[in-house]
């Protein structure tokens, strides 16, 4: 492994730790952490340090199948507000494919090593689509731009993977050894440091949601109230929550105040940040379509867009959030009670 690869990851790593400590710290997103994590000991099994092989070859394999997974959540989480780690269910195939990796012998252990980069990148391409579908969510505070950087760089590291098992399958190096560590280097330097940046220069991106959870925030102030009122009044007559594509800027210039005053208003009148504010109101509106005898006939696709939801998955996640239950249920229990 060259010089130059060996400084870039490790400085990657150290920027890594950092950055969960970061997380630690301030209360991130648990999603964000694990997205840390998982870059901390990818830099760490590239760095070069002495590893027995019976572990490396896992440890690579296990990596490749959890990126895609967490960067996925990360994206679902942002949209959702769910400020926990990935879901088990999602775990499940990575722990079978780790016991087939170490029970496994001869070509049939080649299996599971070569569906880690397909299904890191399938992950990949299906966060490209939620981002795509819910991509007013990302416009504030330019998130959309380190999504959108985040999401190429994790589908290029699973086509890089891919790349290098075609490699060592066909027994040929299309490239020198040291020419692909360079570029695996470059690769893991440039998403750590895209995070860490994105961390640093838009931090409500993360920290919004866990500022209810901060008792320092200030008490609303009359201006606030003023401020949170016109909203109010708004969402009352025009509802524009309806709307997939509303955000925290048209808001703002419809209220004629700032983004930042808006934001301010509704976190401390409601101790909610704005995005948590606008699910709670498009599933208070699915509750009402639910259980209005008039709608029984819409199907949940069309319960979630007419709410204002961009997908499907992401109404069903922010319906069970909010309420304990999936949608689909509580209009079973709904029927039933009467």
């Amino acid at each position: 492994m060259s010089q130059i690869s060996v400084v870039l990851v490790s400085i990657s790593s150290i920027l890594s730790l950092l950055m969960i400590g970061f997380c630690l710290k301030f209360n991130a997103p648990r999603s964000l952490m694990s997205v840390f994590i998982v870059l901390f000991l990818s830099n760490i099994v590239f760095t070069g340090i002495p590893i027995l092989d019976t572990v490396r070859g896992p440890l690579i394999m296990t990596i490749l199948f959890i990126k895609g997974p967490v960067v996925w959540w990360l994206v679902r989480s942002h949209i959702t507000g769910d400020r926990g780690f990935l879901p088990w269910p999602h775990i499940i195939p990575i722990v079978i494919a780790l016991i087939w990796r170490l029970t496994a012998s001869g070509d049939i252990v080649l299996i599971p090593v070569i569906a880690a980069p397909l299904w890191g990148l399938a992950y990949g391409i299906y966060a490209i689509r939620d981002f795509q579908a819910n991509r007013a969510l990302f416009i504030r505070g330019k998130a959309h731009i380190w999504f959108l950087l985040i999401l190429i760089m994790a589908v290029w590291v699973g086509l890089w993977s891919m790349f290098n098992f075609l490699q060592a399958y066909l027994q040929y190096r299309i490239l020198p050894d040291g020419v692909g560590m360079l570029i695996q280097a470059i690769i893991y330097s440039c998403v750590t440091l895209t995070f860490v940046w994105w961390a640093l220069v838009t931090p409500d991106t993360y920290l919004q949601s866990s500022q209810s959870e901060q008792s320092t925030s200030p008490k609303p102030s009359d201006f606030d109230r003023e401020v949170f009122s016109r909203l109010e009044n708004i969402f009352g007559t025009e509802k524009p929550y309806l709307d997939a594509t509303v955000n925290l800027e048209t808001l703002a210039h419809q209220i004629a105040v700032t983004p930042r005053e808006l934001s301010n208003a509704v976190n401390r009148c409601t101790n909610d940040g704005f995005r948590a504010f606008l699910r709670k109101k498009r599933v208070g509106h699915a509750q009402e379509l639910l259980t209005n005898k008039t709608c029984q006939d819409l199907s949940i696709y069309d319960i979630a867009i007419a709410s204002g939801f961009g997908t499907k998955s992401t109404f069903n996640e922010s319906f069970k959030l909010y309420t304990g239950m999936p949608p689909s249920e509580f209009r079973r229990q709904f029927k039933e009670a009467t």
